[in-house]
Parts: structure tokens; sequence; C-alpha cells
């Protein structure tokens, strides 16, 4: 194929697939985080940092762990550990400001695990890059499991200059448990203390912490803005897959993209090469959501202008009455995706686009 994907071959009896060459306007890509946790600290708790993230990364060829350590700046410093291959060109651009400084450290003592009877264990120890020893180990100690729920995050919040809408769907999170939980976090010794939940009541029938666990993610960027060449890709038979994303087109419009549980749909499909407006629905499954917006795009001899506005979020269902109190579409999970826009330049005739995201930010702290 042009692209360099391999065609299948074609069984004997069958007809040859139909292949055509098209122009992908909008791409779809994955995050390899299965699993993440969030640490956030009192306010004056440190003077360099807010919060701690615990990634776990699966590349395919390597895992590992990662620490996002969220500045007062709103910068992130990002520490990688030594199985993961550093990639400098990783901007975390839905972080605040983005990265401030990304190197490859020693982490021991990880974990990120939930027990038979639903107790999660949170650890990390690694040194930062002011020499100072960061130790995290978090323990539930629950006699009854949990009750978790479905979130999109609310990362691109406060997002400055963000490379793409993130669409980070966490199918199982919860938040550690109050009673009997060890919360263990110092730096070179000292105790940090963290931030308490927003609201001293009970959730699903427990008070609890504002540390997080997701053991079953899907971080998705929606358009990133981070290439500039108009790709040309091979459609057989109105497909064309790139790894997990299958992007599906009617004739040269591209008409849907679907990833694991998400499908995002244009309606009517989005032509380069015509003028129109239309609606961009992302709809999760299963009940993980809805987001979507309205799209005007402008066509004329060699270029092509593609804009988006979001004004529209139903947040993952819940579980439970006081989990549908903190988590509803006006509560700030469904309100701050409504502040983003995309809007695209492309020249058709040099085969390159300009694109880019656009925040009203969020001005809530975190």
């Amino acid at each position: 194929m042009a692209d360099g994907t391999p065609t299948p071959p074609v069984p004997a009896g069958r007809e040859e697939p139909q292949t055509r060459s098209v122009l992908l306007p909008l791409r779809v890509t994955v995050a390899p985080v299965k699993a993440l946790a969030t640490i956030p600290f009192d306010r004056h708790a440190d003077h360099v940092y807010t919060a701690l993230e615990l990634h776990y990364l699966d590349r395919g060829d390597e895992r590992g762990w990662r620490v996002l350590a969220h500045r007062h700046d709103r910068h992130v410093d990002v520490y990688d550990g030594a199985s993961l291959t550093l990639d400098p060109t990783e901007r975390c651009s839905v972080y605040g400001k983005g990265v401030r400084r990304h190197v490859t450290t020693l982490i021991q003592q990880a974990a990120l695990e939930v027990d038979e009877n639903g107790c999660a264990h949170i650890a990390i120890t690694f040194t930062d890059l002011y020499g100072r020893r960061i130790s995290v180990d978090v323990q539930e100690k629950a006699a009854k499991p949990s009750q978790p729920t479905r979130l999109l995050s609310t990362t691109g919040a406060t997002a400055d200059r963000p490379g793409s809408f993130p669409l980070f769907l966490f199918r199982t999170v919860d938040f550690v448990r109050l009673r009997r939980s060890t919360l263990d976090v110092t730096i070179d010794g000292a105790a940090v203390a963290l931030e308490p939940f927003p609201a001293p009541v009970p959730l699903a029938g427990a008070r609890r912490t504002y540390v997080k666990y997701a053991t079953d993610v899907d971080l998705l960027h929606l358009f990133p803005t981070d290439e500039h060449h108009l790709r040309t890709v091979t459609v057989t038979d109105g497909v064309h897959l790139r790894g997990e994303v299958a992007y599906h087109f009617e004739g040269e419009a591209l008409a849907r993209i679907v990833v694991r549980g998400t499908e995002v749909t244009f309606t009517p499909p989005l032509d380069l090469h015509r003028p129109g407006k239309g609606r961009v629905e992302v709809v999760s499954r299963p009940g993980m959501g809805v987001v979507g917006g309205s799209y005007r795009a402008k066509a004329s001899q060699g270029s092509a202008r593609f804009t988006l506005q979001i004004d529209k979020v139903r947040v993952p269902q819940q579980g439970s009455r006081s989990h549908r109190i903190f988590v509803n579409d006006r509560s700030r999970f469904g309100r701050w995706p409504r502040r983003y826009r995309f809007a695209a330049r492309y020249d058709l005739s040099e085969g390159t686009v300009d694109a880019r995201w656009t925040n009203r930010r969020d001005p809530e702290p975190r």
C-alpha cells in the first residue's frame, strides 16, 4: 500500500478488495497508559510540587513507570523509569503549561494494586531534580470492597495550549477511603500533608481522601496538532487501519473514527474538497458519556478550513446517588470540555496542515 501498510491476501473465491488513496484530515491517537494514580498535596505542603501522578505504561516492546510531578508554576516535571525510552518530543501539553523537565531516573518500590477485598496500594520512591527523596506509600485497610465509578478526566481543564482534546476515560476509578488507611507521603523524610476531599461527606458510603486511582483507562488524544504534513492514506473497502484506530470513509469523506469503545462520527462526513457544516459526536461505550460539537468546513481551490466548537457533554453514567451529586453535566466534569475549540487550515496543493486547539482555561486550580 502507498502508506506502507501491507495489503492482506485475498482468499480464493473472494473479490479483490477495493483500494484507493484519500486525505486523512484528522487523527486520533492512544496513549500507552494502562493505570494511574494521583496524589494531590495540600496547597502549602511543598514549595515545588502540588501533586504527583503515577502512570504505568505499556508500549508493547517496553513497560515501566512514569511520574508526572505537577509544579506550582503549572508546568510538569516528567520522571521516566529506566525501563522506558525517553522521548524528548513529548510535550504533555494537556497538563497546564506542559513539560518543564523530562528525565530518566531510578524509580523504586512502585506499586498500583487493588487486592481481592478492593483495597488499593499505591507506592513510589524516587529522587527529584533537586536531589530530594520523595516517597509515597498509600494503603487502604477497609473491611468491605469499595464502589468505583467512571469519569471523563478533567486533565485538560487547565491546559494553556493543548495539543489535542484529551478524552481521558477512566472506566474504573475510585478515591482512597479515609478510615484506617495509611497515607504516608514524605520528602526527605518530612511528612507532606495531602489535599482533603472537596466535601467532608461520604461518597458511596465511605469518607474519602482526594487520592484517586484508575486501573482501567483509555487515554485518547482527539485530533492532535503535532503533525504539519497532511497524510495521504490507503483505504481498503472504505476503511484505513492504523494500529488500534479504524478510519471509515464514504468516498473521499471521513465518516467515522473507531478506537476501542469510542466512536467519533461526522454528520455529514467531512470532505476537505467541499464546504459544509454539521456535527461531530464522540460516544464512548459502555456508558462512558458523550462529547459533541458543531463543525464548519470551507473549501476553495487548493485549500480548506475546518473548525469545531465543543458544545455538548454527557458525563459517564454514575452508579450511586452520591457519585451523581459530584459527577453530573452541571459539575466541573461536564463544563470543562465546552471551553475547547479546534481550527485547522489545509494547503491541499502543498500537502500541509496548520491546526490548533484553544482552551478558555478553567479558572479552578485543579
